[in-house]
Order: C-alpha cells, then structure tokens, then sequence
C-alpha cells in the first residue's frame, strides 16, 4: 500500500499537489500543536505520525534526530523532499522571530489554497473537457439538423 501511494504521488501530474498536501498537513499540525504549548520534537514526533503510511519515514525520523540533536528545525528540514522549500523558508523565519506557531500555520493557509485552486483549476479544466467531448459527440447530430433544414425546408414549402 505505501509503495502504491508513493508511486502515484510521485506521477507528475500528481507530484505538486501531493507536495503541497504535505507541505500544509505538516505545518498545520506543527502549529496547532506549538500553539498549545507541545515542545518542537514531540510535534514533530506527532506531526511525522501522520505521515507514516505514505512512505518518507525514513526523513520524518532524520529531522526529527537532528532536531533532537540542537539543530534549528529550517536546517533539519533544509534537504528534506517531503515539504516544499517555500513553507522550509516560513518555518526558517518563523523560528528565528521565535513566532514559529503563528508562521506554520500561515504558511499552512498558504499552501491549502494552492491545493484548493488546483482542485479549483482542475475542476474547471474537466468541465471544458465535458464541453469539448459534447461538441464532438453532437456535431454529426448537428450536421445532420443543417442538412435536414436545409433540404427539408423546399420540401415543404
């Protein structure tokens, strides 16, 4: 199971939008959880639970350790594939500002939009699709109505 969801969310076209689903369930269990008052390495501990079936658990555990080690959670995170360098950027800043609850849970806001607007995008590009496929499907019906006007028409006159 893990190595079929690991397959599929590394297809292309569903590779971004799996990055940023990451990116934002991460950052926002990170911030629920430091805003309630949960140190760093057991968020992060929680936060990597919720991982544990898509594969990856083997960077989850390697952050986690060098965070426990006294590494800045930015650098720990810095050569991660599993969340998107821009949110590794917010995090990096909110840490040093010592506001990381508050920037994990914006960048979070920021990232499930992006997955909203894909869905969003993706939606409406289905939709031209539908419009596009009925065009084809009626157009010899509607061929057919010209010529049956056209031919029809005299006929009756």
């Amino acid at each position: 199971r893990r190595a079929l969801i690991r397959g599929f969310t590394r297809l292309p076209v569903l590779r971004d939008v799996a990055l940023d689903y990451r990116t934002a369930t991460f950052c926002r269990g990170l911030g629920v959880l430091l805003g309630n008052g949960v140190r760093l390495t057991n968020a992060l501990n929680l936060v990597a639970g919720a991982f544990a079936g898509e594969g990856g658990e083997g960077e989850w555990t390697r952050v986690r350790e060098r965070v426990r080690q006294g590494s800045r959670l930015g650098e720990a995170l810095a050569d991660t594939p599993e969340i998107s360098p821009v949110a590794v950027r917010m995090l990096r800043i909110g840490e040093e500002a010592g506001h990381l609850a508050p920037i994990a849970l914006r960048a979070a806001d920021l990232f499930e939009e992006r997955v909203e607007r894909r869905q969003c995008a993706r939606d409406e590009q289905d939709q031209h699709q539908w419009v596009a496929e009925m065009a084809k499907k009626l157009q010899p019906h509607r061929q057919r109505a010209v010529v049956d006007e056209t031919v029809g028409t005299p006929l009756f006159e």
